[in-house]
């Protein structure tokens, strides 16, 4: 028995340094990251493209560049709180007088995502916005909604959705709702419209049933559109017949993949589902098929796997920071974490080969590395 407690002992005393020196490389790393990607912000305090036209202005790499950075730990954030201030200032402007997240002239680029991550950000950095202020950036991603007010009665397949561009078209008409961009407008509203009903905003009553309604077709629009497969994962899109369905079988019947699949896991859980036949049959789709590094869900001959890299990664590291499966969540963040410090150039920054998600930009790459690494 002294035997056996000495050997436990021991181990404990081997493995606590061997934990404490792997988190401070991941630390390492992830400062790095931050430091890469703060020193790409411009003199006018945003983040911009040197590689797509429609990011060049600045809203959408600034409200991303400000979404990975709120994820970080405070002791990094306050590193560079002049650069943060910066950000939001420099989208100030055009979000005040557009009543979205916009650039300074008005223009917008993917107001719906950069209006869900503006909040969400502001919200993690305790950003002193009013409750007026808040009301109208919420108000945008209620009328966003694909529901009857944009035209969609509730048998359409894209009722409850949220799709890339809003409001501001003919009434009917979408792109195709999609479960990633649902996430990051079910993240916003947690934080402004709780589901436990305890805000730190004195809201006005309507913006609060609204957002209160909007959220409840979402789940609906949720369970939808996870029964459209039968094996507990998510597709992207409810859009019938939409190549946004990156992964099909032969006969072109969309499946469940896991980038996908992560996305419907936490917009339930942003949405307030943590629980029942629906969340755990996710999770059980998660533990069963996917993995930390492959994007599982697509045929061998698919280049969306290596396409996804870095929004795989993200996705399954904040999926794996909210489930109730410590074990599986243990695994996961420790393949992200290994993943990432042997992706990582040696000026901190992250790059995919692959341009078909834009992940060839390492402002983006860079920005999922760090949500990544941050969620763990």
């Amino acid at each position: 028995m002294q035997f056996c407690l000495r050997m436990i002992v021991l181990a404990v005393c081997v493995l606590l340094p061997l934990s404490s020196s792997l988190r401070a490389d991941e630390n390492a790393v992830l400062e790095k990251a931050v430091q890469w990607l703060v020193d790409q912000q411009d003199e006018s305090g945003a983040w911009k493209s040197k590689h797509y036209g429609a990011m060049k202005q600045g809203a959408a790499l600034t409200s991303l560049a400000l979404y990975s950075l709120s994820i970080a730990p405070e002791s990094i954030r306050d590193k560079h709180k002049d650069v943060i201030d910066q950000a939001f200032l420099f989208l100030e402007k055009g979000t005040l007088a557009r009543g979205r997240v916009a650039n300074p002239d008005g223009s917008l680029d993917h107001p719906v995502y950069c209006t869900s991550m503006y909040l969400t950000a502001a919200h993690r950095f305790r950003r002193k916005l009013d409750a007026k202020q808040v009301g109208v950036l919420l108000d945008f991603l209620v009328r966003s909604q694909c529901v009857e007010g944009r035209g969609f009665s509730p048998d359409n397949p894209n009722h409850g959705g949220w799709d890339v561009i809003g409001p501001d078209v003919m009434a009917g008409k979408t792109s195709g709702t999609n479960v990633s961009v649902t996430r990051y407008v079910l993240e916003a509203y947690s934080c402004y419209v709780p589901t436990n009903g305890k805000t730190s905003l004195k809201l006005d009553e309507e913006t609060v049933g609204l957002v209160t309604k909007s959220r409840q077709h979402a789940i609906k629009w949720l369970e939808r559109l996870q029964k459209m497969n039968t094996d507990g994962g998510f597709r992207f899109s409810a859009q019938p017949g939409t190549a946004l369905n990156k992964s099909k079988t032969e006969d072109g019947t969309p499946r469940s993949y896991a980038s996908a699949t992560s996305d419907g896991f936490l917009a339930l859980y942003f949405g307030g589902v943590d629980g029942g036949e629906i969340y755990d049959s996710v999770l059980k789709w998660q533990k069963q098929n996917a993995t930390a590094i492959e994007v599982t869900g697509f045929g061998e001959e698919s280049s969306w796997p290596d396409a996804l890299r870095y929004y795989h990664l993200q996705a399954m590291a904040r999926a794996a920071s909210v489930s109730s499966d410590v074990k599986w969540a243990s695994q996961i963040n420790s393949d992200v974490s290994a993943y990432i410090a042997q992706a990582q150039r040696e000026d901190g920054r992250f790059e995919n080969k692959s341009a078909l998600m834009r992940e060839d930009d390492p402002i983006i790459a860079t920005s999922f590395a760090i949500v990544a690494l941050s969620s763990q």
